[in-house]
């Protein structure tokens, strides 16, 4: 004999989630038509929904398989491709919008936390030895290829969940989450060239303080929102 019980109030375990549903989403991006991707962390998935918000469907799972990661924090869409930074298998999945895999990349360190990608390249930062790491990519077909290097950030950053490009890729923005600050540099290629402007640091609740930032991004007068 078995015995189903389904709990929906959330203190059995985790939700169950129909078409349509979200759980615990902790990164969205949008593509060129303006369809809206919402990722699912605990249940290693992206819920696709349409320009009106009509959901339309799943892709990813947990695993090592090409179209699968383990734990992300954060994924990025650019040229309309999928780049999701699999922290628990040290590596970048490349997808295109219907959840193909392209490319699995392998990171220059393990434990990739946040991407950012533009025409330029690609900056993956990390939480592996120093939460300060970033590694730099070049954009190859449909895969990155490491440049081999790392620039350590430590002394500005400590643990990187968002960062992103500026429309004409030449400053990079991070959100440095344990030292409630925002860090700017310049940047030319997959090269940092330097370090541009940086917030106030410490806890608080100044204009220009913050309390544990998640994610920063600009606009398209580079003016950026955390």
């Amino acid at each position: 004999n078995i015995f189903i019980l389904l709990d929906r109030s959330g203190s059995m375990g985790w939700d169950m989630t129909s078409g349509g549903e979200v759980n615990r989403v902790i990164d969205v991006a949008v593509d060129s038509s303006g369809n809206t991707y919402m990722m699912e962390r605990f249940h290693n998935r992206i819920s696709i929904f349409d320009s009106s918000g009509v959901f339309t469907k799943r892709i990813g799972d947990y695993g090592s398989g090409c179209a699968e990661w383990q734990g992300s924090y954060s994924f990025a869409i650019y040229n309309d491709r999928i780049y999701i930074v699999d922290y628990g298998g040290h590596r970048v999945v490349i997808l295109d919008l219907n959840g193909n895999c392209l490319a699995t990349p392998s990171t220059y360190l393990n434990y990739p936390i946040a991407i950012a990608i533009g025409s330029t390249g690609a900056f993956v930062s990390h939480n592996s030895g120093s939460s300060g790491y970033i590694t730099p990519y070049n954009i190859a077909g449909s895969s990155l290829n490491s440049t081999g290097f790392y620039y350590d950030l430590s002394a500005w950053l400590n643990l990187s969940f968002g960062m992103n490009l500026n429309s004409a890729g030449n400053k990079l923005i991070i959100a440095g989450r344990r030292n409630n600050k925002v860090v700017e540099f310049g940047v030319s290629g997959a090269n940092m060239t330097a370090y541009n402007n940086e917030t106030a640091s410490g806890w608080g609740n100044g204009t220009t303080q913050f309390k544990k930032p998640w994610d920063v991004a600009y606009d398209s007068s580079d003016n950026f929102y955390v």
